[in-house]
């Protein structure tokens, strides 16, 4: 296993991770940050705890096969690269909160389920031609570029969803 604890230092990877690297799991606790430095978690046999943030850098997006993962509330994942796929999480888990902050387009791989998602400055969520959607239960936040195309966002949190953010958001069929 690989723990990460809570730190005010970001732990980077120097290599990608893969099935051999890893006998048990990778464990992210709350207030600690794993950037992949460009690199890949692909390992199918590991099992991702996820109570901090993690930082996918590069092209890499998350990993779409394989292991277990589970993020709890405060857990995030960070699409910070350029040019990445956005994928839900392994075994239908929800998202408590999916950051877009790269400098490149983030393009929905797949539908996918977050409590909150938030679009930084200079970030682009696009729902991709395949026109992909996103049910969100908490919160939207959008600073930065969101391109729905045809790809519809759910809004499932009843009256508890909030809207923020700096720039202006066209939904599709809203």
């Amino acid at each position: 296993s690989i723990e990460i604890a809570n730190t005010s230092d970001t732990v980077t990877l120097d290599g990608a991770i893969g099935a051999a690297d890893i006998a048990d799991s990778i464990i992210v606790n709350a207030g600690a940050v794993l950037s992949t430095g460009g690199n890949s978690i692909a390992s199918s046999d590991d099992t991702l705890f996820i109570s901090g943030q993690v930082l996918l850098t590069g092209t890499n997006g998350w990993r779409t096969a394989g292991g277990r993962d589970t993020i709890s509330n405060g857990g995030s994942i960070v699409y910070g690269g350029t040019t990445q796929t956005v994928s839900p999480i392994i075994g239908g888990v929800i998202l408590p909160k999916l950051i877009i902050a790269g400098s490149g387009a983030s393009t929905l791989g797949a539908n996918i389920s977050a409590d909150t998602v938030q679009i930084n400055s200079g970030g682009t969520l696009d729902a991709s031609v395949s026109n992909f959607g996103i049910a969100t239960r908490m919160k939207w936040t959008n600073n930065g570029t969101f391109t729905a195309r045809s790809g519809k966002v759910i809004f499932n949190g009843g009256a508890t969803v909030g809207f923020d953010g700096e720039a202006i958001t066209d939904f599709y069929d809203f």
